[in-house]
Order: C-alpha cells, then structure tokens, then sequence
C-alpha cells in the first residue's frame, strides 16, 4: 500500500503520541504490481512508485499515483519485459527538472545482468530509453545493479553494481553516466 501519517494536532510529550496512518492506494497486485517499492515526487505532486513484480510479464512495473479530490489513482506508465528493456526495477527512483524519471532495472536489458534506464513523457504517452546494459565485460562495468541511481547538477547519473561473475572482477563498480546533450557515455 500507499500511505501518509500525520502527527497529533497538540503538541506531543511523549513518544506513545499517535499518528494518524491514511491509505492512499491499495495494490491489487496486477497490472500496478507487487514487492517492496519506495516513492519518488515530481514537480506537479504525482508519486511515483517501482515495484519489482507484476505487469504483464511478471518482470515488474513503474506506477504513476496522482490525487484527484481526496482521492489517489495508480498508472502504470512502464510495464518491463526482461528482454531487451529491463527486469526486476530497483525501487529508487530520481526525477529531474523536465519531470523525466530515471531508475536501474536488477536484471534484463540485452544481456539479462540489468539496465539504466529513463522514462520521458512525450506526445501524451511514457517513453522509455536504455540509457546502459550491463554486460560485466573486461572493463568490470558491474551487473545486476541494487540500488538505483543519483544525479548530479550536469545531469550525470552514479551507481553502484555488482562484478562477480567476471574473472577478471569482483567486488563492486561504481559507475558514471556522463550526459552529453540528450545522450550518456
């Protein structure tokens, strides 16, 4: 679920204070998805949510939740595949000031060891780009990333991946994505 707590209206002394816990959206476990997800906001009050499982192919969802009223109502504006577009999302979410939205998937992408990847909305509809596909090459770029990414004042996003599975690696990879126009290396 989805849920907000508000503090006691009168100032509380003690640490047995009762918030108030409010239900914002109940997952069916469907199409919007399953498994641990955190939250992210976008500019115009929309949450944002990854969960690892659901959609059609059980390879995990990006869900959109926007109030109407007093009410909230779930999207899900990216349904992964595994491949060649990414599997299991991580469930750290950023968005930028253009209100795209950039993730890691743990697995999937061209081949299987996960993805970067970025959600744009354009002509009405959600778009995604592979920004990167691990791969675990002789350059230790990592594999199966868990956790999402961080994005700097340029633009440029940072993460962490695993390595062990290649020879010539082991450990962790930190990564940069360096923008250059609309485009990463």
């Amino acid at each position: 679920m989805v849920f907000n707590l508000t503090p006691p209206l009168s100032i509380c002394k003690t640490v047995a204070c009762s918030w108030k816990e409010n239900v914002l959206y109940n997952f069916n476990g469907g199409s919007d998805g399953y498994g641990l997800g955190g939250l992210v906001w976008d500019q115009q009050a929309n949450l944002y949510a990854s969960r690892p499982y659901g959609g059609s192919a059980d390879y995990g969802v990006v869900d959109q939740f926007t109030k109407v009223g007093n009410s909230w109502t779930a999207t899900p504006i990216h349904t992964f595949t595994g491949q060649p577009d990414g599997a299991r999302p991580n469930k750290d979410l950023i968005t930028d000031s253009s209100g795209n939205i950039f993730g890691t998937t743990s697995s999937g992408g061209l081949y299987g060891l996960g993805t970067v990847c970025e959600l744009s909305y354009v002509g009405g509809q959600w778009v995604e780009t592979i920004l990167y596909n691990f791969e675990n090459n002789t350059d230790c770029d990592g594999e199966c990333p868990a956790a999402g990414v961080t994005m700097d004042s340029a633009g440029n996003l940072y993460g962490t991946a695993a390595t062990s599975s290649s020879p010539n690696c082991s450990g962790w990879s930190v990564f940069e994505l360096a923008r250059s126009g609309e485009s990463y290396t």
